[in-house]
């Protein structure tokens, strides 16, 4: 009896887990794509959880990531730069709060409430951290 439980449960559980990566994008989130960035062809999709969408895909010969609701919301994207396209400010502001670290990573991040910040990788032998920043080179999130 408690073998046969295991096994539905292990059953069970698997198809979830399956199902997260096989389950086809919603219309309404590829149609909420293609009009945001007028893109169709090469995208990678993927599902993050039941409820959210990634669209993995170059603009320009740049990586982006883009995040969907499942109706189609978009939720922000995550665009790479180069690490001259960051703000001088965030550029100061990491320079100042760690003076032995190098900034080897950069991302814009756009959110659907209009807020833009960077994404920086920090590194030291010492230290490896993820850090964003506003535009005027305050901490968005540590």
């Amino acid at each position: 009896m408690m073998k046969t439980l295991m096994v539905i449960v292990i059953i069970i559980l698997g198809f979830n887990v399956y199902s997260l990566f096989v389950s086809p994008v919603p219309d309404a989130v590829k149609n909420a794509f293609e009009k945001k960035f007028s893109i169709s062809n090469d995208v990678t999709w993927s599902k993050q959880d039941s409820a959210h969408y990634e669209a993995q895909f170059s603009m320009h010969g740049i990586d982006t990531q883009a995040y969907f609701t499942s109706n189609g919301k978009w939720l922000e994207t995550q665009t790479e730069i180069a690490l001259s396209q960051l703000p001088k400010k965030v550029i100061e502001s990491i320079t100042k709060r760690y003076p032995d670290c190098s900034i080897v990573d950069a991302e814009k991040i756009e959110e659907a409430d209009n807020k833009v910040f960077y994404e920086t990788e920090i590194m030291s032998p010492r230290t490896n951290k993820q850090l964003e920043f506003k535009n005027d080179g305050t901490v968005y999130k540590q």
